[in-house]
């Protein structure tokens, strides 16, 4: 069995906010769909597995938290009937608390813990957890950025 990797962030990611107009799924919702679909059918097709990575949306500082995590939150319904590995994107130090895709991040006023509070992104996550067959994971970065060195902002570090 083959296993091909989606890398590619979602339009979650970059499209303006979901609209509000009327019953049923709006523009964006149709076409995160379709492209999820597209990918799920060609997995199918070849007798493959699957893994999208890197998916992320805008936490409450975007003003519109709500509408993009139920957005996500039926985009993660459907990933979990294909049975698809899914990495969020992002957790770590280097975002520090301003970054709006970060969906774990230090405490206020905490340097020292790491990243342990859930920012608004986290409860989709937390709901669409592992299955059986599939991971469910978040990118915690850090060493790929070297770490930070001059400003430590919690117990990692490269020394560790």
């Amino acid at each position: 069995m083959r296993i091909s990797i989606l890398c590619v962030t979602l339009g979650l990611l970059c499209s303006p906010a979901p609209a509000t107009a009327g019953p049923g799924p709006d523009a964006l919702e149709r076409k995160v769909s379709q492209e999820l679909s597209r990918f799920t059918s060609w997995l199918d097709a070849n007798d493959a597995r699957g893994y999208v990575g890197e998916v992320g949306w805008p936490d409450a500082a975007s003003g519109d938290a709500g509408k993009w995590n139920d957005l996500a939150g039926r985009w993660f319904d459907q990933a979990d009937r294909a049975g698809l590995w899914v990495t969020g994107w992002a957790t770590g130090e280097w975002w520090g608390r301003s970054y709006d895709l970060s969906v774990y991040e230090n405490r206020e006023g905490d340097s020292e813990s790491g990243v342990d509070s859930a920012n608004t992104q986290a409860p989709v996550f937390e709901s669409h957890s592992s299955g059986s067959g599939y991971g469910r994971g978040v990118t915690v970065n850090g060493g790929e950025f070297g770490s930070p060195i001059t400003a430590k902002t919690s117990k990692f570090s490269n020394k560790n």
